[in-house]
Order: C-alpha cells, then sequence, then structure tokens
C-alpha cells in the first residue's frame, strides 16, 4: 500500500497540487487495486505527456489502455449480449432506412473506447420482448439481425437484385 501512495504522491507532487485528503482517499481506492509497477508506468506517461493533472477517470483510461492483454482462448467469455464479440447491435432509422449501429457491451470482451457502452445508453434492452421467446436459440446480436429482417423490412425491400 505505501508504494501505492508513493506513486500517487509523485503525481501530485509533479503538478504542484495541494493534497485534498478526500480526494488522495478516491485515487487510493482505485489505485490500491493496480499492479503498482504498472501505476508507476502509467503515472510517468502521464507526467511526461500532459499538462495538466489527471482525472480519476483518465487515470484509470490509461492504465487500462497501457495494460490491454490479448484474448486468450482459454479465458474466452461467452456472452449472450454480445455473442463473444464486444459489440451490442441496436438498429436506427432513417429517412425510411435501417442501419444497425453498434454499443460496447458489459462484458470482458467488451470495447472500451471510441464507442459508447450500450447499457448506458438504454436502460433495458430495445427488443426485450421479441427477444425472451428466442434467447435459448439465439444470441441478442442474431435477434437484432432477425428483427431487422423478419419485422421491420418487408420481403421486397430484404431482395437483392443483380
Amino acid at each position: 500500500m505505501t508504494d501505492v501512495i508513493d506513486v500517487l504522491k509523485a503525481l501530485w507532487d509533479a503538478y504542484g497540487k495541494n493534497r485534498n485528503e478526500n480526494q488522495i482517499r478516491v485515487y487510493v481506492k482505485w489505485a490500491s487495486t493496480t499492479e503498482v509497477h504498472k501505476l508507476k508506468k502509467v503515472v510517468d506517461i502521464w507526467i511526461g505527456n500532459e499538462k495538466f493533472f489527471p482525472a480519476l477517470s483518465d487515470l484509470k483510461s490509461l492504465y487500462a489502455s497501457q495494460n490491454k492483454t490479448y484474448a486468450d482462448p482459454n479465458n474466452y467469455e461467452d456472452c449472450w449480449y454480445c455473442g463473444g464479440v464486444g459489440m451490442i447491435p441496436s438498429i436506427i432509422t432513417k429517412e425510411d432506412h435501417h442501419y444497425i449501429t453498434n454499443y460496447g457491451c458489459k462484458c470482458s470482451n467488451a470495447v472500451t473506447t471510441g464507442i459508447q457502452n450500450y447499457f448506458s445508453t438504454f436502460d433495458e434492452l430495445e427488443y426485450k420482448e421479441y427477444a425472451e421467446p428466442l434467447r435459448e436459440e439465439y444470441t441478442y446480436p442474431q435477434i437484432v439481425d432477425k428483427y431487422l429482417r423478419d419485422v421491420l423490412m418487408n420481403a421486397e425491400r430484404r431482395i437483392v437484385e443483380f
């Protein structure tokens, strides 16, 4: 724990920031869940590249991006919401045309950067009533695709001519 506090003190000192006990407590609580040598690397990167003291969310994001691991096939989460790909589809309609857009999932396979989180955007599944009876047979991305084909698009619009 002392190592974590030393790393955070270095961060505060680098920016000449007054030590607010409540703020430090929040940072220490998060930092104590990290590996100290990885935290030190992240703090060093931040100090070397940023002009301003980091918000905790910025520090967490940098820590996550610096410590990404490649997918381990033995540690793969088979998620019903995203089908294991980390993104959950949603259908948007513009000018009578339907498009699929993707949001980040909440599972361990989730895409975390550059994409909005599905469960932060929507309170519940968009096509919940349609999905429930199909849950055992299909993943949610398959259900969204099926909903698009079977409910939103009529048979004439599904035909592709060559």
